[in-house]
């Protein structure tokens, strides 16, 4: 298996990388006029890239979960995916959730300092 230092540096390497992706998706992205239909691609494709989850084998070692479970969809089948999907369908939800309560919380902080303050 790996040592550790080769571990945390390909960890730094896919750090540097998905840093990279995200900058350029950032980019192809600054077309949408909707913004709330832009970030929420941001969210999804930022928390599908991010998301870690522990290697199958090993106990002490982590890896993106796309691709684990594009591998563990690949070689073991449907059965081995659902749970590596189910993570990433839960972070996917947190983000998009958490996203539209500080939308809200936003909405709702301009309207107050909009409004005419009334004593």
């Amino acid at each position: 298996m790996f040592t550790f230092e080769e571990y945390l540096t390909g960890w730094l390497v896919y750090m540097g990388l998905i840093i990279g992706v995200l900058a350029v998706f950032w980019w192809l992205t600054r077309f949408i006029k909707w913004v709330s239909v832009k970030h929420s691609l941001r969210l999804i494709v930022s928390a599908i890239l991010l998301v870690p989850v522990p290697v199958p084998d090993t106990a002490n070692f982590w890896a993106p979960a796309w691709i684990v479970g594009a591998l563990e969809l690949i070689f073991s089948g449907l059965e081995n995916f659902i749970p590596i999907g189910q993570r990433l369908l839960v972070a996917v939800a947190m983000a998009l959730v958490i996203y539209a309560l500080l939308t809200l919380l936003w909405v709702f902080i301009k309207r107050r300092k909009a409004s005419p303050e009334s004593s």
